[in-house]
């Protein structure tokens, strides 16, 4: 491989699984949380062989503890290569009660944390859900609204609510469908307005 790990049969069935996709060339991606049996921490896998060996390709960021936990996160190839969207829940105090939503961006290369305090702010900790919307604006969803977050400039663009639980997300090269039992919103993927 690329990076110099070789694929293995690492089993990443215990995992939850947040998103998948393929590329051009037919492989799989995964993006997981990172309880993978071989206690790596890797986050996104690569398989070239429909599933049967996994490459490491992201791991959870080193500065968060093991009681970090990931809640939401989707993944993307970019220009760059493989990219993943996710927030972890940190616990700072012993209780554990009150957790702390954090997003990073993470990539071959590293990752960075992004400023989304105003993210969690509109949609709470309750985070569900991280869509793909285009190349620099990802969706936050918790269970009543979803926050349309510009990665670049790190601000929230729109919020949108919808009934309770009850909403699903389908993200398209031109849309970005909210959907219920009808489709709440269709917006245009690169302006964000909304079409009929």
């Amino acid at each position: 491989s690329e990076n110099g790990t070789a694929a293995s049969n690492v089993s990443i069935e215990g995992a939850y699984y947040y998103d998948m996709l393929t590329d051009d060339s037919g492989d799989i991606y995964a993006l997981t949380d990172s309880s993978a049996e071989d206690g790596s921490g890797a986050i996104a896998w690569k398989s070239s062989d429909q599933g049967n060996t996994w490459e490491k390709m992201l791991h959870k960021p080193e500065e968060l503890t093991d009681a970090c936990e990931s809640q939401a996160g989707a993944l993307r190839i970019g220009e760059e290569g493989l990219e993943a969207y996710v927030v972890f829940s940190e616990y700072p105090d012993e209780t554990g009660e009150e957790s702390v939503p954090r997003l990073f961006r993470i990539t071959e290369k590293g990752c960075d944390e992004l400023e989304a305090a105003e993210v969690f702010e509109q949609i709470g900790n309750l985070l569900w859900n991280i869509n793909i919307v285009n190349d620099h604006v990802i969706a936050l969803a918790s269970g009543e609204q979803c926050v349309l977050y510009d990665t670049d400039k790190q601000e929230v663009l729109k919020s949108l609510t919808y009934d309770p639980y009850t909403v699903g997300f389908l993200p398209m090269q031109e849309q970005f469908l909210v959907y219920g039992q009808e489709i709440v919103y269709c917006l245009n993927a690169e302006s964000l307005e909304e079409e009929e």
